[in-house]
């Protein structure tokens, strides 16, 4: 599937909705850069992406939103721990599937009491 394009549709809390791809060859395989298996959060080294673009605004947003609730963090401290969190020098080499899987972590973590 050479020509594999996709189509992400997020809540306006940046978490991932719905995701489609569309493949000219008409395959239902998945394209070799998307992951089949579970991420563990880890950053992996190269050009700074798992998974095509980095995360979004609403994402990022969501991600210091969830550092206050689930770990009572605000400012240079959220902002450490989610650097901690993903393994990386700046928030800015986080993938969009990166962040997408830590929100849902963070979110399920929240729901089930947090820390």
């Amino acid at each position: 599937m050479e020509h594999a394009k996709s189509l992400e549709i997020y809540t306006p809390d940046g978490t991932l909705l719905f995701k489609l791809i569309i493949a000219e060859t008409g395959s239902m395989a998945r394209p070799k850069s998307e992951p089949t298996n579970g991420h563990n959060g880890k950053h992996e080294k190269g050009n700074g992406k798992t998974n095509g673009d980095t995360m979004t605004d609403p994402q990022r947003r969501m991600l210091f939103r969830l550092m206050v609730t689930n770990y009572h963090l605000e400012g240079d401290e959220a902002h450490t721990k989610l650097k901690e969190l993903f393994g990386v020098d700046d928030l800015k080499d986080v993938s969009k599937f990166e962040a997408s899987k830590t929100i849902e972590r963070l979110l399920e973590e929240e729901k089930g009491g947090g820390q």
